[in-house]
């Protein structure tokens, strides 16, 4: 219709096409965790040592226009630990699995799986969602995990998948990478010289003595 009221009329079909909003992932800055600063831990500086880094942070993403977003590990439930090379990751050469604690909303990297309640009493290491719409974590280091290397402050490198789920209920899955630092054995002087007495009592003439076993 128009300004005189003049009017025509049209037959079809307006298409209304609405596309969905999926959620999407970026990068996460990397979990770095000392085995140094276990409470059993050496707390020293060598060659190879890290410095800790990232152990609370944001898991990265955008949820669109579906909010709200929930974000979570519950896909690694019961699944293995594995590093970067796909080798399985131990504790006291007893090999570690995933639980997810949906109440807590928590990982749990354990020797014993059974249930959450020992999941959490033997973890190595566990990662809590503190948010679950915003996707704050905070990633804990419990125990020491067994290292291949020897002689070296050497790192277990795992990378953690989460997913993240939209209103609508789509998902994509993201990465924290998580790199877990050896701690060595150190030699600490106690300020006194030692003292070694050698008896002759019972040596021959001309006889020697090694001390290399003592």
């Amino acid at each position: 219709t128009d300004f005189d009221g003049d009017s025509v009329s049209l037959s079809g079909t307006l298409s209304v096409i609405v596309e969905n909003d999926i959620p999407t992932t970026s990068g996460n800055a990397v979990v770095i965790a000392d085995e140094d600063d276990l409470t059993a831990g050496n707390h020293d500086t060598v060659t190879g040592d890290d410095t800790p880094a990232n152990l609370t942070g944001v898991l990265q993403f955008s949820v669109g226009a579906d909010e709200p977003a929930t974000v979570g590990f519950a896909s690694l439930n019961g699944t293995a630990v594995l590093d970067t090379s796909n080798v399985a990751v131990k504790v006291g050469n007893v090999a570690l699995t995933y639980v997810w604690d949906a109440s807590a909303n928590t990982l749990y990297a354990s020797t014993n799986p059974a249930n959450a309640g020992t999941a959490a009493a033997t973890a190595a290491f566990s990662v809590q969602v503190t948010n679950t719409a915003t996707g704050a974590y905070q990633f804990a280091l419990l125990r020491a995990v067994d290292h291949p290397a020897h002689g070296a402050e050497d790192n277990i490198d795992i990378n953690l998948t989460y997913t993240v789920s939209d209103n609508d209920n789509d998902l994509r899955t993201g990465t924290l990478a998580v790199s877990i630092d050896d701690d060595t054995p150190t030699i600490v002087a106690s300020g006194i010289a030692p003292t070694l007495n050698v008896d002759e009592t019972n040596f021959g003439f001309n006889a020697s003595a090694s001390f290399a076993t003592a």
